[in-house]
């Protein structure tokens, strides 16, 4: 009877340790969820905070250009074609940096869904990417709105009714006008696609850190 019950009491205690076992993996395996889940809240705060921030920047800077557009326009003879040259150039570089600004956001979000599939953290990655989407999509439609106001607005005196000084004189003021929002604008479509790229580096970065592999 004792052996029968010692023998009972062996099972029972084999069968507790297999339990704590199984509890404690279980338990392991989901802490790397949680820890991603918690990154990702934070990539996200951090992501719309620094939106939040380039949208004030750039509607500060738009109002004050717009201020300024009376004295943008003003310029006249060779300063008119110096100042049309410089924002014509400058908007023609940050062209040219935006192709690799975006190329670099691919790769930071190529390499987020490579890292995201390995680590069988794919929800939480389409988790992000839905939020980033969003919030970049309310600050595109700001970007979108000021390209939109960049009409040019009729004179109310006909162009032919003009002298063909003051046709040049303004035409040319309003392109100057332009060349420097558009210049603008662009500036700040290129930083939100840099803090993208960030938000994704920082949770391919992430699960590394978890899964001590790069």
């Amino acid at each position: 009877m004792k052996k029968s019950v010692r023998k009972d009491a062996s099972r029972v205690f084999f069968v507790a340790l297999a339990c704590i076992a199984f509890v404690s993996s279980h338990l392991s395996a989901n802490s790397p969820k949680k820890s991603i889940q918690e990154r990702s809240q934070e990539i996200e705060q951090t992501f719309q905070t620094k939106i939040n921030e380039l949208e004030s920047r750039l509607k500060v800077i738009i109002e004050a250009e717009q201020r300024n557009k009376p004295q943008t326009e003003s310029y006249k003879g060779s300063g008119y074609e110096h100042y049309l040259s410089q924002f014509e150039s400058k908007k023609e570089s940050v062209k040219d940096l935006s192709k690799h600004h975006n190329q670099y956001k691919q790769e930071a979000i190529a390499k987020a869904k490579e890292s995201a599939k390995a680590y069988n953290a794919e929800n939480e990655l389409a988790h992000l990417e839905e939020n980033v989407g969003k919030i970049s999509s309310g600050f595109l439609s700001k970007i979108k709105h000021a390209k939109a106001n960049l009409r040019v607005t009729p004179h109310k005196q006909s162009l032919s009714a003009q002298t063909p000084h003051a046709q040049s004189t303004k035409n040319s003021a309003k392109s100057i006008y332009k060349e420097k929002i558009e210049w603008i604008l662009q500036s700040f479509e290129n930083e939100l696609n840099e803090i993208v790229s960030g938000a994704y580096n920082a949770f391919s970065e992430h699960l590394a850190s978890i899964y001590d592999k790069k």
